[in-house]
């Protein structure tokens, strides 16, 4: 299946492709401020260390806060009483951009953004990357078959790492996971921290780190939400249903949700033609040919919790996502692939301990303890025609059929210590297991499932540990971390015959160091530098098709990032800022033919965001974001990064119901190259404009609630033609309309 991303006969042909929610407090984070998700909104740079003690040394002679105490735990588990729910927060007022508090500890320092249920309910979206476009920092790259990806202040899905409750969804093999097949619906919240990203997580995650988390508070009772949209020639191509439960007995809380959304495929813009760049990729009446999905998810949390800092949760989650692959032209013919299989499995386990009453000043806090397994399975099929009748027998095919079989499994634990007032201590192991296996049934076959040729099986051991350290001094906070991971080669097999794996352990050291000075009750500047590391993936270490390179080393980057967070109740403004830089060494990319540690490129940027209250019932964001990227080994832009990319938005939230949003973002012009016969061939995707909006209105008889609600949303209202990660058209206009309401 490796070869189904196409990047090289023919100039008109595809562009490379690039390429989990639930309870608990995500293992890696610790005690350290996640009782407060957080200031809504963090950014980020700075370059080298020399800058950061620069910085330090200005802010000395600010004016001084008291201190904070980092050691005193009031982390919130699922029995506990806690964050407002939509209803709670109410149309009558307009929501709070931060997370209420709960505990006295502010959120650990670094660059993070929460996304609270209530805003993710306001943007209108119904999965993953419609929840994330809107964060500045953040890109959804889009390819036929590697689907929507993250990509993060210019590191692509690769170096960053994707949370589902703790559990890592990172596919070992190419890295890429469809992450339009996340569901938003019931979703607590979603972190996102990047810049100078924790190293209790483990390596990989130099782009960010994107948690996905459930609600923390039980609601007994159940909500259901039924939709619909995009009409088309009397019919509506897209339907879908959403449901939660939670119920508590005692000390048990157990909590089930579901989704089903299928599509029948995205509409394109009235706009869009067959051009000399796009005439690869084909639609069917203003359809985009094979771009139908479907997509379930069904997931079960149970917690059982006795008494505060003692804990024990099982997390269950499934996800069905077969789907089309828009068709697009290869080696000379149409490809009509679809995807037989997408099916995803999370599960995990997890326990916290602690005392009740800890020691003010020092001593043990608390140990966390997950076992998880992450398993993939997805099958490709490569058809002779858009029936999708009868599988190919062109001898220009790569395959008749494709199979990938990944399977994770991990353990992490982790220990919080005091070592004096204002002190917090936490210490992380980690330990990963990931294989996978790859088969194909070659043209020429009988379609029969005896007909499998020799698997290529790949699988290593990946290990870690981490120690982070924060102190508060005053008006000072200071986190200063170490981590050191290897990943060992353990097994290869091509076509059923086993090689030895190379004996040798692949390194990845990081460091970081946060400083945080607060000025007033309003401002606080920070500065952060340190080295983040990326270990080769499964494909670019064994891949026989498209180059792999087992003498690879691991990528690593120099980081940093300064700026400031402003807060101010009186006059309703809450502003964030950052600069920051990365000078990313041992890049591994595919040069051509194969993948290498091609050398050296550099991202740098800035990001910008402001929300802004005048009014109890109108709000104000605006985000601006300059990124740029540089291949300095070749002289050139990093594939599909958009140097600029601005959101507008505006929000009126009236005291009888109803409540609209309108947003515009724009993204600048991508370029992207690819290698056609040697010859490395530039393309230039343009920038464009969407505009979105979002209603919604909450019934009520005799003034109180109705338990329900009406909804609709509109994404590129404006019908704009464009095209994102690749020169194939993006949606149109879409519509969703739908009712829910709680029992």
């Amino acid at each position: 299946m490796e070869e189904s991303s196409p990047t090289g006969a023919s100039r008109h042909r595809p562009q490379r492709e690039r390429g989990r929610h639930f309870f608990e407090v995500p293992l890696i984070e610790g005690d350290v401020g996640q009782a407060d998700r957080g200031r809504d909104v963090t950014l980020p740079g700075i370059r080298s260390y020399c800058a950061l003690f620069i910085l330090a040394s200005f802010a000395l002679s600010l004016a001084p806060v008291a201190a904070r105490a980092e050691s005193q735990d009031q982390t919130p588990h699922l029995s506990e009483a806690p964050l407002p729910t939509e209803s709670e927060s109410g149309s009558a007022s307009a929501p709070n951009y931060r997370a209420t508090v709960i505990g006295r500890r502010p959120p650990p320092p670094g660059t993070r953004t929460t996304i609270s249920a209530l805003e993710l309910s306001l943007r209108g979206g119904t999965n993953l990357p419609e929840a994330l476009a809107l964060e500045p920092s953040i890109d959804i790259q889009e390819g036929p078959k590697s689907g929507s990806v993250l990509q993060i202040r210019g590191f692509d899905e690769r170096a960053v790492l994707l949370l589902f409750e703790g559990i890592p969804i990172r596919e070992a093999y190419d890295g890429h996971f469809d992450i339009a097949s996340l569901p938003t619906f019931a979703l607590g919240a979603i972190d996102v921290e990047r810049g100078m990203t924790s190293l209790l997580y483990g390596p990989n995650s130099g782009g960010g780190i994107v948690s996905l988390q459930a609600p923390e508070r039980c609601e007994p009772g159940a909500d259901l939400r039924l939709f619909a949209g995009n009409p088309r020639k009397g019919t509506l191509m897209r339907t879908g249903a959403a449901a939660n439960l939670c119920q508590r007995v005692g000390p048990l809380s157990l909590y089930l949700a579901g989704s089903y959304d299928r599509s029948d495929g995205y509409p394109l813009s009235v706009d869009y033609a067959p051009t000399n760049e796009n005439e690869a990729y084909h639609e069917a009446g203003g359809v985009r040919d094979g771009s139908e999905s479907s997509r379930l998810s069904a997931a079960l949390f149970a917690q059982y919790a006795p008494e505060r800092n003692k804990r024990v949760s099982l997390f269950f989650n499934y996800i069905h996502a077969p789907r089309g692959l828009p068709t697009f032209e290869g080696s000379g013919f149409t490809r009509y692939w679809k995807f037989k299989a997408y099916d995803t499995l999370l599960a995990g386990l997890s326990a916290v301990w602690g005392p009740r009453i800890a020691s003010a000043t020092w001593g043990f806090r608390e140990v966390r303890v997950r076992l998880y397994t992450h398993q993939h399975l997805d099958e490709l099929n490569d058809y002779q025609d858009a029936t999708y009748g009868a599988l190919t027998t062109n001898s220009l095919a790569w395959f008749v059929a494709s199979s990938y079989d990944n399977a994770t499994y991990g353990a992490a634990a982790q220990a919080g210590f005091a070592l004096l007032r204002g002190n917090r201590l936490d210490l992380s192991l980690r330990y990963q297991f990931d294989k996978n296996v790859q088969r194909e049934i070659k043209v020429g076959q009988p379609y029969a499932q005896d007909s499998w040729g020799k698997p290529d099986e790949f699988s290593t051991h990946t290990f870690g540990f981490a120690l982070e350290d924060t102190q508060v001094l005053g008006e000072w906070r200071v986190l200063l971390g170490i981590g050191a991971s290897g990943m060992m080669l353990r097994s290869q097999i091509f076509r059923g015959k086993s090689y030895d794996a190379k004996d040798r352990t692949l390194p990845a050291l990081e460091g970081r160091l946060v400083v945080e000075r607060s000025v007033g009750e309003h401002l606080v500047l920070m500065a952060a530098a340190g080295r983040k590391a990326r270990m080769p993936l499964l494909k670019e270490l064994y891949s026989n098709n498209v180059g792999g390179n087992d003498k690879l080393k691991s990528e690593f980057a120099w980081m940093g990032e300064t700026g400031f967070d402003f807060n101010s109740k009186s006059i309703h403004l809450d502003a964030s800022f950052r600069i920051f830089y990365n000078s990313i060494e041992n890049m591994i990319e595919k040069y051509y033919y194969n993948f290498d540690n091609v050398g050296h490129a550099i991202t740098a940027g800035t990001e910008l965001e402001l929300k802004y209250s005048p009014l109890p019932f109108l709000q104000f964001i605006g985000s601006y974001r300059y990124l740029y990227s540089r291949d300095v080994e070749r002289e050139r832009v990093l594939d599909n990064r958009t140097p600029h990319k601005l959101r507008l938005t505006a929000r009126y939230i009236a005291p009888f119901g109803l409540t609209l949003s309108v947003s515009g973002l724009y993204n600048s012009a991508q370029n992207s190259y690819f290698a056609d016969q040697d010859i490395l061939v530039h393309e230039k995707l343009d920038g464009y404009f969407l505009f979105n909006a979002a209603i919604r209105y909450d019934l009520k008889i005799a003034s109180k609630e109705a338990g329900l609600y009406l909804f609709a949303n509109g994404r590129n209202l404006l019908d704009t033609n464009y095209c994102v990660g690749s020169l194939e058209p993006r949606p149109g206009r879409e519509l969703l309309f739908g009712i829910g309401g709680k029992i």
